[in-house]
C-alpha cells in the first residue's frame, strides 16, 4: 500500500479503494487526481485484488461490491455517489489521518 511521506503526514489521506478492469474506478481517479490541484490531501491507492493475492482478504472482502470506494480519515462513500463537493466537505470536517 501506498504510504504518504514524512513531510506530507501533516495533510489528510485520501483513499481510493479500486480494481483491475474498473471502468469506473479509473474515473473516480481521474477527479480525485483533479481535486489535488485545489485541495490539500495525500492519495493512496489500495487495489483490492492485489491486496487479495498478497493475502490479505480484509480489503476484498469488504469492498468487492461496493468499488470503488473513497475514504476520508473513517468516511466512505461509494464511487457512484462520489463527488468533489463530497469530497470538499470530508476534507473540512476530518481530522488528520492517524493511520
Amino acid at each position: 500500500r501506498d504510504q504518504p511521506t514524512n513531510n506530507q503526514s501533516m495533510r489528510a489521506v485520501v483513499r481510493l479503494f479500486t480494481a483491475p478492469q474498473c471502468a469506473l474506478c479509473e474515473s473516480t481517479k481521474v477527479v480525485l487526481q483533479a481535486a489535488r490541484l485545489s485541495l490539500p490531501f495525500d492519495l493512496c491507492e489500495v487495489d483490492i485484488a492485489q491486496e487479495l493475492r498478497a493475502g490479505d482478504r480484509t480489503f476484498f472482502d469488504r469492498y468487492r461490491h461496493r468499488i470503488p470506494v473513497v475514504a476520508v480519515n473513517g468516511q466512505e462513500i461509494d464511487g457512484h455517489q462520489f463527488t468533489y463537493s463530497w469530497l470538499e466537505d470530508a476534507l473540512k470536517l476530518s481530522p488528520l489521518d492517524e493511520d
